[in-house]
């Protein structure tokens, strides 16, 4: 969440790792009813993205997921790529 932020992607928060929790879908529930997911494209993010997927449906909330690279992560692909092409592949999400 720290390297995309600080190249200017504001709206963004972040799990503790692959956890994401019921308290953290209650405190963004108070803020939107939309929910872009963004992990790593390793197994533990894959896994991490089913089970957030689960979780934030059963609370009503809508949700797109977006894929990334093999073996890329968000900070990887902001850092190596650039911010246009991390909001490229947001516009893109499923």
């Amino acid at each position: 969440m720290i390297i995309p932020y600080a190249f200017g992607i504001k709206n963004i928060v972040a799990s503790l790792g692959t956890a994401l929790t019921i308290e953290q879908i209650n405190l963004i529930k108070r803020y939107t009813e939309n929910v872009v997911l963004i992990f790593d494209a390793d197994r533990s993010g894959q896994l991490a993205t089913l089970r957030a997927l689960d979780l934030l449906l059963e609370n009503d909330l809508k949700v797109k997921v977006v894929k990334m690279s093999k073996g890329m992560d968000p900070a990887a692909t902001v850092s190596e790529k650039g911010k246009d092409y991390f909001l490229e592949l947001l516009k893109r999400k499923s």
